[in-house]
């Protein structure tokens, strides 16, 4: 699994339709930008997704413009024309603020949030 840290720009977030039964699903594009050899600055667009209590909580504290840092991993998906990477993010965190969402890793328990709440 490569994992990754992108630090951007939300620019815009799609939240997937999903019946009750399925986890949470949040998409976001990541704008990230870096300077080239010849000190043009580039940017680059990632599709970032968020699932279960991260979706949940990034549903509530994020907001289109906020810079963030992500932690997560690459994921590939095949679509029609060809293959698309994306990341899954495992930790999202506001640049400006304190609070971290984090992946649960016992279940559906959100130890991160809950421990925030305490």
């Amino acid at each position: 699994m490569n994992e990754v840290y992108l630090r951007g720009k939300l620019v815009s977030a799609y939240e997937s339709e999903t019946p009750a039964s399925q986890p949470k699903h949040l998409v976001y594009q990541l704008r990230v930008s870096h300077k080239t050899v010849q000190q043009q600055v580039k940017f680059e667009n990632y599709t970032v997704n968020a699932w279960r209590n991260l979706a949940v909580w990034a549903a509530a504290n994020l907001q289109v413009g906020m810079d963030v840092f992500i932690r997560g991993h690459l994921s590939q998906r095949q679509i029609s024309n060809g293959v698309l990477t994306e990341v899954t993010a495992l930790t999202i965190t506001p640049v400006a603020g304190r609070q971290v969402a984090t992946k649960p890793t016992n279940g559906d328990v959100d130890v991160a949030a809950e421990a925030a709440q305490a």
